[in-house]
C-alpha cells in the first residue's frame, strides 16, 4: 500500500514539474511572438500638448496616434528612456493632406535631430540618449494653415543599446509592419 501512495506522489510530482515547465515555455514563445510582431497603438494624443511645458508623456515603446487639428497646430510629446543607448523616432500614417516635420529637443530645449521630408512617415534614428533625461518631440505642419482632424498619424519612439540600429531594414520603408524589425551594423 505505501509503495501505491509512493508510485502516486511521485507520478503526481512530475505531473507538476512537466506542467510548470509547459507554462514557462508558452510564455517564453509568447513573448518571443510579441517581439516579432508589430507594436500596436497604445494611446492617443492628450490637448492641451503644443509647448514644451504641456508636452505630453509617452513612454518608449510605445505608439501613440495624434492629430494636427488646427491651423498652427503643434504636438509636443516628452520620454525618458530608462538606458543610455541610441533611439529611433518616428511619424508615421501621415495623412496624405499633410506635410508634417519631426524634431527632436534634449531636456534644455535645445534642438538635437530634425526629419523635414514629405512622404508618408519621418524617421530620426541613430541619436544618442542617456538614461534619466527627459527628451522632447515636436510634430508640427511645414505648411502651418494645412491641419487635418479626422486622420491621425502614427507617433512612436525606440531605444536600443547599440549603434546603428533601425525600425526596419529597408530605411525607405517605415511602415507600420516593419516597425519592430531592427537592422544592427557594427562598424
Amino acid at each position: 500500500m505505501k509503495k501505491n501512495r509512493l508510485f502516486y506522489k511521485v507520478i503526481s510530482l512530475i505531473l507538476s514539474i512537466v506542467a510548470i515547465c509547459s507554462f514557462t515555455v508558452n510564455i517564453a514563445v509568447a513573448a518571443a511572438d510579441d517581439e516579432m510582431s508589430p507594436q500596436t497603438v497604445t494611446g492617443s494624443e492628450i490637448e492641451p500638448n503644443n509647448t514644451f511645458a504641456t508636452a505630453q508623456i509617452m513612454h518608449s515603446d510605445y505608439t501613440l496616434t495624434g492629430h494636427i487639428g488646427s491651423a498652427g497646430d503643434v504636438d509636443y510629446y516628452k520620454v525618458t528612456f530608462p538606458i543610455t543607448g541610441y533611439a529611433n523616432f518616428w511619424l508615421g500614417n501621415i495623412p496624405s493632406t499633410l506635410d508634417l516635420d519631426l524634431f527632436i529637443y534634449n531636456q534644455s530645449h535645445t534642438q538635437i535631430a530634425s526629419s523635414t521630408g514629405n512622404g508618408n512617415a519621418e524617421l530620426i534614428s541613430n541619436v544618442a540618449v542617456t538614461a534619466g533625461q527627459t527628451y522632447y518631440i515636436k510634430v508640427e505642419s511645414f505648411y502651418a494653415d494645412l491641419y487635418d482632424a479626422s486622420n491621425p498619424y502614427l507617433i512612436r519612439t525606440k531605444v536600443q543599446m547599440n549603434s546603428y540600429a533601425y525600425f526596419s531594414q529597408n530605411p525607405t520603408n517605415f511602415g507600420i509592419t516593419n516597425l519592430d524589425k531592427t537592422y544592427t551594423s557594427y562598424s
